[in-house]
């Protein structure tokens, strides 16, 4: 007996000519393969009143006999029938395991809408001190973002931002792009967000929603009315955020401030919960270093960037992260100073730049002398 003679009504089961020869296209994932209980499941579809009222009690063998030969438990046509069985039976679903639980090795490799700094689905944080130059960072990136070209030698992908600036005035913000000699489109949000434990309210998602962008800069991360950002359960926010960022395929950058000691304000827990953490610090008057704390994939060395802070021009600094700091040395600027300026993850390679400098200069002073 066949089963589309059977159930020919049945669009969810097709016959196949071989149900035990499957093709990798064919073939169930290893997730379902592993864990659905196929003899349980195929029960649970022929206990269904209408099927065996259809095909009456006296073939209910047979049918299960052609059931198997013609789906195969092993095929992903089997699935078509449990998908079935459960728009019949909705309060007594057979719970399928790749619904819930994905084979890593099958994930997509991260989209970098900014290497090193922005992945889609998933939330940065990006900090520095008061007056350091985060929002005109920002504010290149952003440019850089809708036109697809670099910034700094960081080559971004040419997407759809979005700013939320709740720290400064959108007339403030229009003069800083003017001054920046930008003139294009800057999309800057109207409404503010705000945090109103356990969410945020509705006018984010509706933002989100309503403009659909792939990334998002959200100026700052107290101004989303957090009561006590040191709090543990402060990093409910981010795990908020990350849902969102998922949810709305999009990346999701927070600015934010650093404590007296130099270091991101707030709960350690933050580093935790973001995929990049990113800082900026002044090295000295013209200059900012930007470097990657954290980062899950993509990372590169510290970028040093010139900074006129009149005219608010940035462009990246020939040479390293090294070159910087002896440059700084030869400025008579003292080591403990130099160490400071620069986040407590780089340290030991700031010390170790600082001797090799003094070794260098012993050296050279030991061959004028000679």
């Amino acid at each position: 007996m066949r089963v589309e003679d059977i159930m020919s009504n049945n669009q969810a089961i097709t016959r196949r000519n071989d149900a035990r020869e499957l093709t990798p296209e064919e073939k169930l994932s290893p997730i379902d393969l592993q864990n659905l209980d196929f003899e349980e499941a195929l029960d649970r579809i022929l206990s269904n009143e209408g099927i065996r009222a259809s095909i009456g009690e006296e073939h209910m063998d047979a049918y299960r006999e052609a059931l198997v030969e013609d789906i195969g438990l092993g095929s992903k046509q089997f699935l078509n029938s449990i998908e079935w069985y459960n728009t019949q039976c909705p309060d007594n679903p057979i719970l399928i395991p790749s619904d819930y639980v994905a084979d890593v090795r099958e994930a997509t490799e991260p989209d970098w809408i900014i290497p090193g700094i922005a992945v889609k689905n998933n939330t940065g944080l990006l900090y520095g001190d008061a007056g350091v130059g985060k929002t005109t960072l920002y504010l290149y990136l952003t440019d850089a973002l809708m036109n697809g070209t670099e910034f700094a030698g960081i080559q971004c992908t040419k997407c759809k931002p979005l700013i939320i600036c709740q720290d400064e005035d959108h007339g403030l913000l229009k003069n800083q792009w003017t001054t920046m000699g930008k003139t294009g489109l800057l999309p800057v949000a109207k409404r503010d967000i705000r945090w109103e434990k356990p969410d945020f309210s509705e006018d984010f998602e509706r933002t989100l929603i309503a403009y659909q962008p792939d990334i998002v800069f959200i100026d700052s991360y107290t101004s989303l009315g957090i009561s006590d950002i040191t709090r543990p359960d402060s990093g409910l926010v981010f795990d908020a955020m990350n849902r969102l960022a998922r949810k709305h395929q999009c990346a999701i950058i927070l600015v934010h401030h650093t404590n007296l000691g130099g270091e991101q304000m707030g709960s350690s827990l933050h580093r935790a919960k973001v995929s990049t953490l990113v800082s900026i610090v002044k090295s000295d008057e013209d200059h900012i270093v930007v470097t990657q704390e954290k980062v899950r994939g993509s990372h590169s060395d510290p970028i040093v960037i010139r900074f006129n802070r009149e005219n608010l021009t940035m462009a990246r600094e020939e040479g390293s992260l090294k070159e910087q700091v002896w440059r700084l040395l030869d400025q008579r600027v003292t080591a403990n100073d130099i160490t400071q300026r620069f986040p407590s993850q780089k340290k030991a390679t700031i010390e170790r730049y600082i001797r090799e400098h003094r070794h260098a200069r012993v050296y050279a002073d030991n061959n004028q002398n000679g």
